[in-house]
């Protein structure tokens, strides 16, 4: 598949049907078909509606009902009702069809996130006869501050990766970082290939390795333009690592951004698309064509320089699309840093240090960065990666990933080139 990687262009955050699953034994009396929850954004303090269907193979004369929610594993509420005024329940129950509806009220102090509910029915003789669990998460308005000091205190309490404030974002709506990111599928012409090196360390730092080409961090601002800029930065470190430093050049991602008519400036782009790009055409260098799409805008292509003096444009070949793990470190290792892509939650623009995972939080969209590493710490395999969002946030621009496990889907877009010298 293509992925378009519009570094959020999203119209709005829309929630899937919300997922549920039987977690009752093969005895239950009541089997489950459908669960509904509405709304489909809950919020503090206000009610919400959980519907299910279902039928009944015994008859039920009493018993009880337990509603439980989680967040993060912290129970938020948890109630218990006689099943005979369980709305949908009237005792004797007889065998047959059920169709239940309950309102419930959600705790009027609660972070967002993705909540965990669990419903539980038990008959006369306190046996189960169903267990339901089920999804609610919260959807976000636009308009709602991207930081929440509740969700960043939850994460830290967890212990996993530490989370806070970072300048680059504050004030930022979620709309405000929806618009440098999203993700959109389409078929992909460039087949994946298996690169296994015969041994690959347990750690790797292409900034140790080769200390003079693996270039600062930069800002995409407000563009969705981070496909541009993970090309752009990968090509321009592994031109100076193919060259062992003679052509130490930093590529444009505006050139991209702005002559690239296959991708969408600031409304995304597709990466296998950019390599395509820099491979049958070319790209000039920072210097001839500097980054001026920070406002949003887009400028019509050049065919000179900025300051009108010929253009150069540095081109690739035999652009790659590594299958899997170890692939991705064997180019890296090998030939440089590649530009790979992966979703993003809300609570990855909090991240400041440790190995991120996902743990709470909207999906926003989709984000394409630069990754040049990897490592182990504390037990957890990751990936080293560089973002575009400026040396304010994360790890002085940097953050670590999990790796090894497809997080965010970081290990199925990766791709590279070899430099055109």
């Amino acid at each position: 598949m293509k992925i378009l990687f519009v570094c959020l262009a999203l119209a709005a955050v829309v929630l899937a049907d919300q997922p549920w699953a039987d977690c009752g034994s093969s005895s239950d009396h009541l089997k489950i078909d459908s669960l509904t929850i509405t709304p489909a954004t809950l919020a503090p303090g206000k009610p919400f509606t959980i519907a299910f269907k279902g039928n009944l193979d015994e008859e039920v004369t009493g018993g009880s009902a337990h509603i439980d929610v989680t967040y993060l594993g912290v129970k938020i509420f948890s109630h218990t009702y006689d099943v005979c005024s369980f709305p949908g329940f009237t005792c004797p129950m007889a065998k047959g069809a059920v169709d239940v509806t309950q309102t419930e009220t959600m705790p009027s102090v609660v972070p967002k996130g993705t909540y965990k509910g669990k419903i539980t029915i038990l008959d006369q003789n306190s046996q189960e006869i169903t267990c339901i669990t089920f999804d609610m998460p919260v959807a976000f308005s636009l308009n709602e501050p991207i930081y929440d000091d509740e969700m960043i205190e939850n994460i830290n309490n967890m212990g996993l990766w530490s989370a806070k404030r970072h300048s680059r974002f504050d004030g930022m709506t979620i709309g405000d970082v929806v618009d440098m990111l999203g993700t959109s599928e389409r078929d992909n012409d460039i087949p994946k290939i298996v690169l296994h090196a015969e041994s690959i360390p347990d750690s790797f730092d292409a900034r140790k390795q080769w200390p003079n080409c693996i270039h600062p961090v930069r800002d995409q601002a407000k563009c969705g333009s981070c496909w541009a800029f993970g090309a752009t930065e990968a090509l321009s470190d592994r031109f100076c690592v193919a060259s062992s430093g003679a052509s130490n050049v930093i590529l444009s991602p505006q050139y991209l951004v702005s002559c690239d008519s296959t991708d969408y400036g600031c409304n995304g782009g597709y990466l296998n698309n950019a390599w395509d790009f820099m491979q049958n055409h070319g790209i000039c260098d920072e210097a001839c064509w500097p980054y001026e799409s920070g406002t949003g805008s887009v400028p019509s292509c050049r065919t000179t320089c900025k300051d009108g003096s010929d253009m150069k444009l540095y081109k690739c070949s035999d652009v790659k699309h590594p299958a899997d793990v170890a692939s991705m470190q064997t180019e890296i290792m090998t030939n440089g840093p590649v530009e790979v892509a992966f979703e993003v939650y809300q609570d990855f623009m909090s991240y400041s240090g440790g190995v991120y995972q996902h743990l709470t939080g909207s999906y926003l969209g989709g984000h394409a960065i630069k990754a040049l590493g990897w490592g182990v710490e504390n037990g957890k395999a990751y990936w080293l990666c560089a973002n575009s969002w400026g040396s304010s946030w994360g790890l002085d621009g940097f953050f670590m990933i999990l790796r090894g496990s497809d997080e965010c889907q970081i290990e199925d877009q990766a791709y590279c080139g070899t430099p055109s010298l």
